[in-house]
C-alpha cells in the first residue's frame, strides 16, 4: 500500500509540475496541497497513537483501581489482556480465556471472588457466536450474574481493551 501511495503521489506531483500554469507560485501551492492530502491521515494516526501511548492504558488503570479498591488477599481469576497483577498481594490465576476454567458457578465453588474479563478475548467469541456458542453462553452468564464493580473503556486518547471487573460472590468486596 505504501508503494502504491508513493506512486500515486509521484504521479500527481509530476502531473502538476508539468501542467502549464502561468504562475509558478500557484503550481507550488497545488503541489503542497497534493502532498498535504497524502500525508494528513497518516500524520493524524501517528499523533493519535502517540497520545494513546502517553496516557495510561485501560489495563494499567484497572490494575491501579484493583490495588486501591479490592482487599489485598482477594482471590482473582483473569484472562489474558487484562490488568497486570504480577507482584501484587492478590491470589491471582490467569487463563488464556476465562472459558477454560469452567462456568461462573464453577469459579464460585472454587472460592474465586473476582473475575476480570477483556474485550480482546470475549469479542472474538461474540464475532463468531454460532461457532463458539459455549463461550458466548459463559460470557453472557458472567455479564448477567456477576456484579460489575468497574469497567475501563478505551477512547480516542486511551488505548487497549475494555476491562471489566466482576464480583461473583454474593457480597461484593
Amino acid at each position: 500500500m505504501a508503494i502504491l501511495a508513493a506512486y500515486a503521489l509521484d504521479a500527481a506531483l509530476a502531473t502538476v509540475s508539468w501542467h502549464p500554469v502561468r504562475r509558478p507560485l500557484a503550481r507550488t501551492g497545488v503541489m503542497v496541497a497534493v502532498v498535504a492530502v497524502f500525508v494528513a491521515w497518516p500524520t493524524f494516526d501517528a499523533v493519535m497513537h502517540d497520545i494513546r501511548e502517553a496516557n495510561r492504558s485501560t489495563r494499567v488503570l484497572a490494575r491501579e483501581w484493583m490495588i486501591d479498591n479490592l482487599p489485598a488477599d482477594s482471590r482473582i481469576v483473569e484472562e489474558w489482556y487484562t490488568a497486570p497483577l504480577v507482584g501484587t498481594d492478590f491470589d491471582v490465576t490467569q487463563h488464556p480465556s476465562l472459558v477454560a476454567g469452567g462456568g461462573v458457578d464453577q469459579y464460585r465453588r472454587n472460592g474465586v471472588e473476582i473475575i476480570v474479563a477483556s474485550s480482546w478475548n470475549y469479542d472474538r467469541y461474540y464475532r463468531e457466536a454460532e461457532r463458539y456458542s459455549g463461550a458466548v453462553a459463559f460470557y453472557n452468564s458472567l455479564f448477567d450474574e456477576g456484579n460489575l464493580l468497574k469497567a475501563f473503556i478505551p477512547s480516542d486518547t486511551r488505548g487497549e481493551p475494555v476491562i471489566r471487573v466482576y464480583s461473583i460472590q454474593s457480597q461484593p468486596p
